[in-house]
């Protein structure tokens, strides 16, 4: 995968992911900041795509809010605000805006917010 190492929250970056399973892929950000283990802070950066594809490129922005869920299955808590640090930029077949679905690829890739 490819995706800047360092951004701006609010900037508009590139990703692109090669050679992926044939599935229907999204783009999300997650954060290493949660206020506790059982909390995860999710934006999508661009929805699942409307055909199987085995690449991915797209223009996304990063949001300057993340939803925020507990538990399984998941139940929203909230939203954070997007705050510097380091995310993980995700390319996987989601199954909800949290989780992500066995079948297919899933493309990590840290970055850094400023």
């Amino acid at each position: 995968m490819t995706a800047p190492a360092r951004a701006k929250i609010g900037a508009t970056i590139h990703v692109s992911a090669k050679n992926l399973k044939r599935q229907r892929y999204a783009v999300r950000l997650f954060t290493h900041q949660s206020a506790s283990d059982d909390r995860q802070c999710v934006a999508w950066l661009a929805k699942q795509t409307k055909r199987t594809v085995t690449h991915l490129s797209v223009d996304v922005r990063i949001p300057r809010k993340l939803s925020c869920f507990t538990g399984f299955p998941a139940t929203a808590d909230g939203t954070m605000a997007t705050t510097p640090g380091t995310y993980s930029v995700i390319v996987s077949v989601p199954t909800a805006i949290n989780t992500t679905a066995a079948a297919g690829n899933v493309v990590i890739k840290q970055i850094k917010l400023r």
